[in-house]
């Protein structure tokens, strides 16, 4: 919801909403803008973040961590997912601290231990595993669908996947989606792929048309920002990146933060962070959507 309105005190001053948005049950968040009236004999502004005072007393700021995985800014992912935190921290009331993981597997081995992770966005594997085995509930969802394509540089043709047997194709190391998807493609070990594994999806892209890999596994989503890769073949599509939430957070705050998310496209410091996070915007979801994908996680070492 958004507004836009003045009120005039005693010809000295006015009050704008530049914005006003639901982030839970009973709390507003009011953006204003306070302007000197000329009459006055000066003309200022300055922007504030105000709560409605008529909230539940029950409703308190606390400190959550909020990790975040995804393999499509490599090194660059704090930076990138920074402003979504700062948004989130500001919209919901609550500290949200961001944390991204190294890597893919250091991520898998700390959310077994479960202390800190208490909001996390990564893939659907992930989600439904902790869903099933760390009673986590699911907030919400990227926006859209998702899957990966295994594509070739534009001098690379293959007609049969087969033919890429022994050959080097980048992705990110397992038990990211994307290598677990490519093992899926190629359940035999002995005519399977050599995993290049890559810290990014641009990396990856790099090293195909450096000539460094043969192929790389990205997101479809991908495929149309680069049209001079060739597309070898294409996974099932599937939901994409759940944010979910640990027991530690309790069921009010986890309903404030999950309205702060979906209410990202209708703010702007919510559409200034997707943008930074290259995420269109999200979307409610529960656990039945990822229902099955822990089984990709089978044979990884931890399981």
């Amino acid at each position: 919801m958004r507004n836009a309105f003045g009120i005039v005190y005693s010809g000295v001053y006015y009050l704008r909403i530049e914005e006003a948005f639901m982030v839970g049950s009973g709390l507003v968040a009011l953006r204003f803008q306070i302007i000197l009236s000329p009459l006055g004999g000066a003309v200022g502004s300055v922007l504030f973040l105000v709560l409605a005072l008529c909230l539940s007393p029950a409703l308190r700021a606390e400190q959550f961590n909020l990790i975040i995985r995804s393999e499509v800014h490599g090194s660059d992912s704090r930076a990138a997912f920074a402003p979504l935190a700062a948004y989130l921290s500001e919209a919901s009331g609550h500290d949200l601290t961001l944390r991204v993981p190294d890597s893919t597997l250091e991520h898998w081995q700390a959310m077994g231990k479960g202390d800190e992770y208490h909001l996390v966005l990564d893939e659907g594997h992930f989600t439904d595993y902790r869903v099933r085995n760390l009673d986590y509930r699911v907030l919400a969802k990227v926006s859209g669908v998702a899957g990966f394509s295994v594509v070739t540089g534009p001098a690379t043709v293959f007609v049969e996947p087969d033919e890429l047997y022994g050959e080097p194709v980048a992705s990110p190391a397992p038990p990211s989606l994307a290598a677990l998807r490519l093992a899926e493609l190629f359940p035999d070990p002995i005519r399977a792929p050599i995993l290049v594994e890559v810290g990014s999806y641009d990396e990856g892209i790099r090293r195909v048309i450096n000539g460094d890999a043969t192929a790389a596994v990205i997101p479809s989503s991908m495929v149309r920002a680069h049209p001079q890769l060739n597309v070898v073949m294409s996974t099932q599509q599937g939901p994409g990146m759940a944010l979910s939430a640990s027991p530690a957070v309790p069921a009010e705050a986890g309903e404030v933060i999950r309205r702060a998310f979906l209410a990202a496209r209708d703010i702007d410091a919510g559409r200034r962070a997707l943008t930074s996070a290259r995420v269109d915007g999200f979307e409610p979801a529960s656990a039945a959507l990822y229902e099955g994908y822990a089984r990709l996680l089978r044979g990884t070492w931890g399981y």
